[in-house]
């Protein structure tokens, strides 16, 4: 239910639960364009690199990206992400912590001429929703 809000809650194009699987970082879950068939394609290493995802999580910080192919934002964009997704232009990050730990994200995002702006208090209420999320999967632990 998480995912649906976050997905129908901004018009976002798609939403993608990442989550780490024996090193690597797989999309699980997704809604919206091109989902299921670009699962398999949205993966990356959990050994860290210097993107936006991997800082992300390290930082334990949501994220919002506009305009991906500005020069600003370009050189923290991985590359798995332009290949598999080519539509994208803006995208948020919200990451999954258990016990202090990243153990993946939500990734959601706006295709090229669709994006707008987050307002601090949007972006607080999807990190909510995240929170929410997290709290109900620790009880099931």
């Amino acid at each position: 239910m998480v995912l649906e809000t976050i997905y129908a809650s901004m018009g976002f194009n798609r939403v993608v639960t990442f989550f780490r699987d024996a090193g690597i970082f797989k999309a699980k879950v997704g809604f919206g364009n091109r989902m299921p068939e670009a699962l398999p394609m949205l993966t990356f290493p959990e050994a860290y690199a210097t993107d936006v995802f991997h800082l992300s999580m390290m930082n334990k910080a949501d994220v919002f990206i506009q305009e991906i192919t500005s020069s600003k934002a370009a050189s923290s964009i991985p590359d798995w992400l332009r290949e598999a997704l080519p539509d994208v232009d803006a995208f948020i990050l919200l990451p999954l912590v258990f016990n202090g730990r990243a153990i993946g994200l939500i990734y959601a995002d706006w295709r090229i001429g669709a994006a707008g702006t987050v307002e601090p208090s949007e972006l607080s209420s999807m990190g909510m929703l995240r929170d929410y999320l997290m709290q109900a999967l620790a009880k099931r632990k």
